[in-house]
């Protein structure tokens, strides 16, 4: 017990001695060190626009003057330019939806029987199959929003326990 007692002890102290007050870099005169007599002066005026180097000096190109012209108008180039684009984005219609997964594994006999079942159920929906490698994915409907495969996914709970409800970029018809 008087061992113990003493190991706390001694601890104890070298835990408040550790706990010196200040900083170690703190002294009560800090060391103030003045560079300026170090510094490089120059006056502005001094400096010749001949002798300033290649790289800073500016010239304007005649190419580029012969190539700008005041009454030409880059508006009518560029929105012609985002119409293209738009035509072009309008034939892609994909938006963000959801759809059921009902199977996810490695054997195609499982994923053709749970596809059976499932378009049993619900035929309006055709249930897809998909073999995305290493595993075949069954997957049932494309839903705008998730309460809509929410009201579908209550209906298959029963023959289909491990249904779930993914998120998926889906293309419209």
């Amino acid at each position: 017990m008087f061992k113990l007692t003493y190991f706390f002890f001694v601890i104890a102290a070298l835990g408040m001695l550790g706990c010196a007050t200040g900083s170690p870099g703190a002294k009560s005169g800090a060391v103030k060190e003045d560079f300026s007599s170090h510094r490089i002066t120059f006056d502005p005026q001094s400096i010749d626009k001949a002798s300033a180097p290649e790289e800073s000096r500016l010239e304007v190109s005649e190419d580029v003057d012969n190539n700008l012209t005041t009454g030409e108008n880059i508006a009518t180039a560029l929105n012609s330019f985002l119409d293209s684009l738009a035509v072009s984005a309008s034939n892609i219609r994909v938006v963000d939806g959801y759809t059921i997964q009902v199977y996810s594994g490695s054997s195609r006999e499982d994923a053709n029987k749970i596809r059976n079942t499932v378009y049993q159920m619900l035929p309006d929906y055709r249930p897809d199959l998909r073999y995305v490698q290493p595993t075949y994915k069954v997957k049932v409907g494309k839903f705008a929003n998730r309460i809509e495969a929410q009201r579908v996914i209550v209906k298959l709970k029963d023959e289909v326990p491990n249904a779930l409800i993914l998120p998926e970029k889906i293309t419209m018809d």
